[in-house]
């Protein structure tokens, strides 16, 4: 999973950031500029929400610093105020986006994680594993369709993750279950999807297999397959 700081004066805020930011992604936190920075430095941070007012470290002086070290997280600054100064530094330091606050906390989150797929593509998106599982004949009203979906999305990111330890949690966390309910869901929906399969088209993914694959199993081929796109 990717890392995010939020750095934010503003306890509160910082505080809803970080949970509407946990299903996405491992988030650490800071309330100033030094403390950014020094996280900075000793943390890959793949994404950063920056309050360009933070105190003993403003964020525009911060960002400076750590664009020196060669640290150049995706960013979005927020700020009560803009100024065309303002804006003519955001572009030079590559700020990818500037939100005026007060804001939604789901503004932040959804402009980050465009930003984010913006940036660095997934090759599996949320729409083409839809398209795959369609294409496949896996129906989206089984109970292990969205655990299932969420397993291939967070995959496609960090295909090396432990599926038992990790995986299973993350996505029990995203949809509001348990872990052991996930691998149970998906077990029986990839059960279900077999016994009415199309034959030629499961035998593409897993032509030397008799019976229903293992949820492990299934997760690696899909993957493989969007990756080389040739199934349709």
């Amino acid at each position: 999973m990717q890392t995010l700081l939020i750095a934010d004066s503003n306890d509160a805020f910082r505080q809803q950031l970080a949970e509407a930011f946990q299903p996405y992604f491992r988030t650490l936190t800071c309330s100033d500029g030094q403390q950014a920075l020094d996280i900075l430095c000793q943390e890959h941070c793949d994404c950063l929400v920056l309050d360009l007012m933070l105190p003993e470290l403003d964020g525009i002086s911060m960002l400076e610093i750590a664009i020196a070290k060669d640290i150049r997280p995706i960013v979005i600054a927020v700020s009560p105020l803009f100024t065309q100064y303002t804006f003519d530094v955001a572009e030079s330091l590559g700020i990818g986006y500037m939100i005026r606050r007060p804001c939604p906390v789901q503004t932040v989150v959804t402009r980050m994680l465009d930003l984010k797929q913006r940036v660095n593509p997934v090759w599996a998106s949320r729409e083409k594993i839809h398209r795959f599982l369609y294409w496949l004949g896996v129906p989206s009203g089984y109970n292990g369709y969205q655990p299932l979906v969420e397993s291939l999305v967070i995959l496609a990111e960090d295909p090396s993750q432990s599926i038992t330890k990790v995986l299973y949690p993350e996505v029990a966390k995203r949809i509001g279950s348990g872990p052991k309910a996930v691998e149970r869901n998906i077990r029986s929906a990839l059960e279900q999807a077999w016994k009415i399969r199309n034959v030629e088209r499961w035998q593409q993914l897993f032509p030397d297999l008799d019976d229903r694959p293992s949820n492990s199993l299934f997760f690696s081929r899909v993957l493989e397959t969007l990756r080389n796109g040739h199934w349709e």
